[in-house]
């Protein structure tokens, strides 16, 4: 015996803050659902969340050489605020940094040769930073 199965529509209240609209104004999810409900606040964050996270892209990542400085620029990420970059120098020390901008200059330590970059870009959902995934790491040797 077949149950029946009432339908869930989140309309596009739910899509608000996603700075531009994401599928646009006039856009509805359905979701199926054994009892039709409103949907909490909680759950509008989430949503709002999982969204975000979805559209972020993977930033390439490109080096190049100036002398003893290496340069890591990266492609934009749409709908992105900001970008987080990894470095790690050698075996042992690592950084992390917050930038808007799509470059960054990098010059030596005393004994440092080789060093590994990656980023990740960021937005902002209801005050919260929400990442995207780390793009692969790019190898740059002095």
């Amino acid at each position: 015996m077949k149950k029946k199965m009432k339908k869930l529509v989140l309309t596009g209240m739910i899509l608000v803050g996603l700075s531009g609209g994401l599928f646009g104004s006039e856009t509805t999810v359905e979701a199926k659902a054994s009892h039709a409900r409103s949907v909490s606040a909680q759950e509008q964050v989430c949503f709002q969340t999982k969204m975000a996270k979805q559209s972020l892209g993977i930033p390439k990542v490109s080096l190049k050489k100036e002398g003893q400085t290496l340069w890591v620029t990266w492609k934009k990420v749409k709908n992105a605020k900001g970008y987080q970059l990894y470095i790690k120098e050698g075996q042992g020390w690592s950084n992390k940094l917050l930038t808007t901008k799509r470059k960054y200059q990098w010059s030596p330590g005393a004994h440092t040769i080789s060093v590994k970059f990656k980023v990740r870009a960021y937005q902002k959902v209801n005050g919260k930073k929400v990442w995207g995934k780390w793009s692969k790491w790019k190898k740059g040797i002095l």
